[in-house]
């Protein structure tokens, strides 16, 4: 019966530390081959037989593994060896990365003789117990008494390891299929871990030694690490010395602080600490650390497609010339340009809306050529402005300046403003070539009014007899060259003579001048007598001849024409025109007009009475010209017996 309540006792004492139990047999699970309720009915049985599994023959004692397990020390005061040996690695730690001292022991089944205890027993009797999650502490049975021990009778030290182990120990998700474009971004962190090696119960006012073991047993470094070591105001630190980095008070004041710039993967510090304790109060030895953030990255490369316009081809072209260039488009980005398309501005203004080539998709790198056919219809600098366009408003421009080369000529003349009718005038003709190319077979055209007489021109020049003009052939005039050219006319119009320049070279070069004279028409008359030839004998008739001719350029109004007779002599008859016969003169009547070119011709018998030379003269006068004219013949009048006496003489 005492043997059935002993069994009941030690069962409810398991079940409290249940958690700590199952830790500590999940820990050992490869080497027994039992469940965990199995092999606590297995200890129940050893404990009610009576035995324990110190006397159990070596042979059927189950082996431990060495190399994981703690080693025992008969020093009441050290959980395990304290020396520069290896510290075996503890059991899983609690998931928020602290290490704390819990008050009170946790409960373990009674050491016992049984052949079926675990050595994974001892250990869990002999570890440090675990600060479970919730802070309280769990009563642990004594190993000499069997009995749970006083929560303050020592201090307990506390370990942790690294959260997420048991992530390693996990089996593997099943991979996730990825486009073959796609970017996988796997990220890792460090696992750190601390185990604090030292005694379970020191002394008021002396010396204690702990030690501080910080590994990490991740795939990659820890960087700015800092430990932090909780301890109560009347626990005193009165030495401290790390393998590496620096210590120093806490912040918060209740502590030491442990700095390491870095831990390396698989890397192993340490920090040793003397405590001495000035108050007899048992304390909980807390350590937390922390850790620069681990961050995932990868690069994402982003294209960027890029267009580029390049025109290759003569920067120099003739006007009216038919030019091709080649337009290279090129893609210098990253990214492919898709939907590009070229777009050209019309050359010259009026020639139409722009045009446009749709191109596709140029790839990174690529470039295509297109070819531009063009003629310039504009002298001068002009520009060739092409522009490419792709989707993600990706843009290229292109302005090239082309010299449109072509002849310019310009035409001056020197002309008289007023010339009269009939006269003759000078024409001067200068052309230069303002352009900027030479004009080739260069040929000027000078017309003359209708009605002008052409007198002559300057050298190379010769007249055209079907269009009253004159020509020259130049053949090239170089570009800021002139020349000049004359003509020499009689204008006979009257009125607005106009006298026209015309002059054409090769590509379409032409330019026209024109200079207006004013003619003024006049009248001009004049008259002739003609008298008979010879001696006239006495008493015989005789003739007198009255031409009148206007000359000018516009009738003759008014004119009135008086004959006169020396003494001896008197007129008979007139021919011509009406007169009035008076004795020794004869009056013309009046002429109302004589059109220009006319002419107009009296007649004047006449016969003499007495021998002798006599005198004939005729006077016109026409007021609206102010023109008086005389004029005035003398003719010999002989008898016969006169000249009868002269010979005989």
């Amino acid at each position: 019966m005492s043997s059935k309540i002993r069994l009941l006792a030690i069962l409810t004492a398991l079940s409290l530390s249940a958690p700590v139990a199952r830790a500590q047999y999940q820990d050992n699970n490869d080497e027994d081959e039992g469940t965990f309720p199995k092999r606590l009915e297995q200890f129940g049985r050893s404990l009610v037989g009576g035995y324990r599994s110190n006397n159990r023959p070596p042979a059927q004692q189950r082996q431990t593994r060495a190399p994981t397990q703690p080693q025992q020390t008969n020093d009441p005061y050290y959980d395990t060896a304290f020396g520069d040996d290896d510290v075996a690695p503890r059991s899983a730690p609690p998931s928020n990365g602290q290490q704390a001292m819990r008050r009170g022991q946790q409960n373990s089944p009674p050491q016992s003789s049984s052949p079926q205890r675990k050595a994974s027993d001892a250990s869990v009797s002999n570890a440090p117990p675990l600060a479970a999650s919730t802070g309280r502490s769990t009563p642990r049975a004594s190993a000499a008494t069997g009995r749970p021990s006083d929560a303050s009778s020592s201090p307990r030290l506390a370990r942790s390891a690294s959260p997420g182990r048991a992530d390693l120990d996990s089996p593997a998700a099943e991979p996730v299929s990825t486009p073959s474009d796609a970017s996988v971004v796997r990220g890792a962190s460090a696992s750190i871990s601390v185990e604090t090696i030292g005694p379970r119960k020191i002394s008021v006012g002396k010396e204690a030694k702990y030690k501080l073991v910080l590994k990490n047993s991740g795939a990659v470094s820890a960087r700015d690490v800092v430990v932090t070591v909780v301890l109560p105001d009347f626990a005193e630190v009165v030495n401290s010395k790390g393998s590496t980095g620096d210590t120093e008070p806490a912040a918060s004041g209740d502590g030491l602080c442990w700095k390491l710039g870095m831990l390396a993967a698989q890397g192993r510090e340490e920090l040793t600490l003397d405590i001495v304790p000035r108050k007899s109060q048992p304390f909980e030895l807390g350590v937390r650390w922390t850790q620069a953030p681990v961050a995932s990255q990868t690069t994402v490369e982003v294209q960027e497609p890029k267009l580029a316009l390049v025109l290759d081809g003569t920067k120099e072209v003739a006007y009216g010339e038919k030019a091709v260039y080649k337009l290279l488009l090129s893609n210098p980005g990253n990214g492919d340009a898709e939907s590009v398309v070229i777009t050209l501005m019309p050359l010259n203004p009026g020639d139409g809306p722009p045009v446009s080539h749709p191109i596709g998709v140029v790839r990174a790198g690529e470039s295509k050529t297109i070819e531009v056919e063009l003629v310039a219809r504009q002298a001068g600098q002009v520009t060739i402005h092409a522009e490419a366009k792709a989707s993600g408003d990706v843009t290229a421009t292109l302005d090239q300046a082309v010299v449109v080369r072509r002849a310019a000529l310009a035409i001056s003349m020197h002309a008289p403003k007023k010339q009269y009718a009939g006269t003759q005038a000078t024409y001067e003709m200068h052309v230069k070539n303002a352009g900027n190319a030479p004009a080739q077979n260069l040929r000027v055209k000078c017309r003359l009014p209708r009605g002008a007489e052409f007198v002559s021109c300057s050298s190379s020049g010769h007249r055209d007899e079907g269009d009253e003009s004159i020509h020259w052939t130049i053949g090239s005039l170089e570009a800021n060259a002139d020349l000049t050219l004359s003509v020499v006319c009689s204008l006979r119009t009257p009125g607005v003579n106009q006298v026209e320049i015309n002059c054409t070279a090769d590509r379409e070069v032409q330019q026209a001048a024109s200079a207006k004279t004013q003619v003024e028409a006049v009248a001009d008359l004049a008259m002739e007598v003609v008298d008979p030839s010879g001696p006239v004998l006495v008493g015989t008739d005789m003739v007198y001849e009255i031409h009148i001719r206007n000359r000018g350029s516009k009738s003759a109004e008014s004119i009135d024409v008086v004959t006169y007779f020396s003494n001896g002599v008197e007129p008979v008859s007139v021919e011509g025109g009406p007169h009035e016969l008076k004795p020794g003169m004869v009056v013309l009547r009046t002429i109302p007009a004589l059109e220009m070119g006319r002419e107009v011709v009296y007649k004047i018998k006449a016969r003499a009475d007495i021998a002798g030379r006599h005198r004939f003269r005729a006077e016109l006068s026409c007021n609206p010209l102010d023109t008086k004219l005389t004029e005035e013949e003398t003719t010999l009048f002989y008898s016969e017996a006169t000249e009868t006496s002269e010979t005989a003489q």
